[in-house]
C-alpha cells in the first residue's frame, strides 16, 4: 500500500461503465453544492479566517481519459474509478490548508486520503487527495492544495498526463522522467520561490517537521 496513503482503497459500488457515469452525473450538483456550503459554514464559524479559501468545481472527467485508466491502472475494473466527479479546494496558507483538511475528515466520510503535501508524488505534485463517499453512495475526489500551485496545475497537469500516456504505451523510461522532471521544477519552482517554503517547512503540524521535503 502507498505509505502516503490513509484509509481504504476507494470502490465504487457500481461496476458497469455507462451506470456509473450515470450516477457521476446525478451527484456532481449535489457534490459542488456540498462543497460549497462546507466552505460556507467553515466562514462563518471562522470569521475571516477563509476568506481567501476557494473551491474549484470542476467538469466530470473525460470518458476517454477514465477508459484509458480502466484499462491501464485499474486491470478492466470499472468500480476502481473514484474521480469521475472532482473538485478542489486551494488556500493562501499552511495553516488554511491544514485546517480545510481536517474540517473535510470531520464533515464527510472520507474513505481514504493521500497526503502529497509532505510526500509529493513522483511528478512532484503536492496536495492532499481525498475520496469522499456521498450519500448516495458515489465516490468523489476532492483535492487540497496551495493556491500558488494551484496558478501552475494546468502545464504541470499536461505534463503529468503525457508522462502517464508515454508510461502506459510502454515508453523508455528516460523518455517518461523527462516529463517528469519537467513537472518537479515547475512545481517546485514555485514552491521554493515564495513564502510557503518556509511556511511548509517551518510553521505547519510539528509532527510533519521530521518528514520535511524540502530538507
Amino acid at each position: 500500500m502507498d505509505n502516503r496513503a490513509k484509509g481504504k482503497k476507494p470502490i465504487q459500488d457500481i461496476k458497469e461503465f455507462d451506470e456509473l457515469r450515470a450516477q457521476a452525473q446525478g451527484t456532481k450538483p449535489d457534490y459542488d453544492q456540498a462543497m460549497e456550503g462546507f466552505l460556507d459554514d467553515l466562514r462563518n464559524q471562522n470569521p475571516g479566517q477563509y476568506d481567501s479559501v476557494v473551491f474549484h468545481p470542476a467538469d466530470l472527467k473525460k470518458s476517454s481519459r477514465i477508459a484509458d485508466k480502466i484499462k491501464s491502472d485499474y486491470g478492466g475494473n470499472v468500480n476502481e474509478v473514484a474521480d469521475f466527479v472532482r473538485g478542489t479546494f486551494t488556500a493562501d496558507t499552511p495553516e488554511q490548508l491544514l485546517r480545510v483538511q481536517e474540517a473535510l475528515e470531520e464533515k464527510f466520510e472520507i474513505v481514504r486520503v493521500k497526503d502529497n503535501i509532505f510526500e509529493p508524488m513522483g511528478g512532484g505534485l503536492r496536495n492532499f487527495n481525498n475520496s469522499i463517499r456521498m450519500s448516495n453512495g458515489h465516490i468523489v475526489e476532492t483535492q487540497v492544495m496551495p493556491q500558488q500551485l494551484w496558478d501552475v496545475k494546468g502545464p504541470s497537469h499536461d505534463l503529468m498526463e503525457q508522462a502517464q500516456d508515454l508510461k502506459r504505451a510502454g515508453a523508455p523510461k528516460t523518455e517518461i522522467e523527462v516529463y517528469d522532471k519537467a513537472n518537479r521544477l515547475l512545481q517546485n519552482g514555485v514552491v521554493h520561490n515564495t513564502a510557503d517554503r518556509i511556511f511548509l517547512t517551518y510553521n505547519v503540524n510539528p509532527e510533519y517537521k521530521a518528514n520535511n521535503v524540502f530538507q
